[in-house]
């Protein structure tokens, strides 16, 4: 029985990722307070351009708070060859610097932790990792059947599971036995690209860890030193056409995953409105013959508002929609939740808001 766990930036939060809305306000307070230095220009580039969006509300309007608003703006400029006054070859330096304002935020945002010596993986993800791997210990012999698919550019996840012994791949080729499925949908950074436009991964080794406020991985760093590009991260948003080449074996692998899901575990993804492409992903995933036995949804949401649980709701067929749980919970305080279903028991009704 296969459970798929489906990871938004609300999962990272608690790690120290900034969320979408609150993204470019933290890049800035690095900028302002020249915490990264070696990408200063980049940074500049980026909230300069932000300043000239401003124009943008005397005849329409962006929420230039939001990180997928503006990159999806920066993205459509380049589709149409068009960005106020700037050439296209502007507009294409523009999306580098805003890509390398995210990953250097990111870098600068995630909390790995120093204990003994050794580099541990940033809260809750640590302690997710630590249950994979007993309830794995646990049922020795017994294959459990689990995927992980993600839309977030950290290596939270990616570092967690490596860090206590559990095998991933990121789906670029076919999947080797015992090893279980990593697809991070908009890409990483630690994801670059070489000189013929194929994908390599940056591994993530603790050798390489920058002890600065914190302790931080560079990879996206390392990358754009090496390649002298930014890595591969996709806008999420709708339009990802010219990724198609780099990401389809993901993509691919995402909704097969999907196809064969007994148990979708959403976690702090809130389906954003500017990206249909989930909606489109699992609808056609989902056509595989595997009943849904339970679509669980984790995000501490303003009860008030019920936003995020409407959408999944429409999201969901009739077929499955007894099957649908809401857990109004951050990811920390969810594991619980997360142990008893994949040790086979029924998450407990006193958790739900169903």
């Amino acid at each position: 029985m296969k459970t798929v766990f489906v990871f938004g930036a609300g999962a990272s939060q608690e790690a120290g990722a900034p969320l979408m809305q609150e993204f470019m306000d933290k890049a800035e307070d690095l900028f302002l307070r020249h915490a990264v230095e070696d990408a200063q220009k980049q940074f500049e580039l980026v909230f300069t351009a932000m300043s000239d969006f401003q124009a943008v509300h005397a005849k329409s309007y962006l929420d230039l708070d939001n990180l997928e608003v503006v990159f999806g703006a920066i993205e459509m400029g380049l589709l149409v060859k068009r960005l106020g006054k700037r050439s296209f070859g502007e507009i294409r330096r523009l999306r580098d610097a805003f890509v390398t304002v995210i990953y250097k935020t990111l870098e600068q945002s995630i909390h790995f932790s120093d204990i003994g010596g050794k580099v541990w993986p940033p809260r809750p993800y640590d302690k997710f990792a630590e249950i994979l791997a007993k309830i794995f210990g646990e049922r020795a012999g017994i294959p459990i059947d689990v995927a992980f698919i993600t839309f977030n550019y950290d290596i939270c996840l990616d570092y967690a599971l490596g860090f206590k012994g559990i095998h991933y791949d990121y789906g670029f080729e076919p999947r080797s036995p015992h090893v279980f499925p990593l697809l991070k949908l908009h890409g990483s950074i630690n994801w670059g690209r070489d000189s013929r436009g194929g994908l390599f991964v940056h591994p993530v080794r603790p050798d390489e860890v920058y002890f600065g406020d914190y302790l931080c991985f560079p990879c996206g760093t390392r990358i754009a030193q090496e390649t002298k590009k930014p890595p591969m991260i996709v806008p999420p948003t709708w339009n990802k056409k010219d990724y198609h080449g780099q990401l389809t074996k993901v993509w691919t692998s995402a909704a097969a995953e999907l196809a064969e899901a007994a148990n979708i575990v959403v976690i702090g993804y809130s389906m954003p409105e500017t990206d249909s492409f989930f909606r489109y992903l699992y609808a056609l995933g989902s056509l595989g013959n595997t009943r849904i036995r339970n679509f669980i949804v984790i995000n501490p949401e303003d009860e008030m508002t019920g936003s995020v649980r409407k959408r999944f709701e429409d999201l969901i067929g009739r077929g499955i929609h007894k099957k649908f749980t809401y857990i109004p919970k951050t990811f920390s305080e969810a594991l619980g939740d997360i142990k008893d279903l994949l040790r086979g028991q029924p998450v407990k009704k006193s958790r739900i808001i169903s």
